[in-house]
């Protein structure tokens, strides 16, 4: 999200292109989309994310992640290796359990 190709990418917006393209598009995002939420299910399920659910979860990170083309500035404060790092920090912070409370 921090080149040009992945900024391009989410900037533009697939829904002008051809039908037969849209519809390709539109069925890798749903085939992702359907794995992330099988991630997350599978993660709540063996304990290693709490208990949430897997649909607004799977939209609130690509959505986080997809922004970034929006607002990323190459020579910032952060490299896009540290954005990187930072951005699943604080993604997976919001994921993590509440060790305290299960030891209870």
């Amino acid at each position: 999200m921090t080149q040009d190709f992945g900024m391009c990418l989410i900037r533009v917006d697939y829904r002008v292109l051809a039908a037969a393209d849209q519809e390709k598009i539109a069925a890798d995002r749903r085939r992702i989309d359907k794995a992330a939420r099988g991630f997350i299910a599978a993660g709540i399920s063996d304990g290693s994310i709490r208990a949430c659910d897997p649909k607004i979860t799977s939209l609130a990170i690509f959505g986080a992640m997809h922004w970034i083309g929006e607002w990323y500035q190459k020579g910032g404060a952060l490299s896009p290796a540290s954005l990187g790092d930072k951005m699943a920090e604080t993604l997976m912070a919001g994921l993590m359990p509440n060790v305290a409370a299960r030891s209870k």
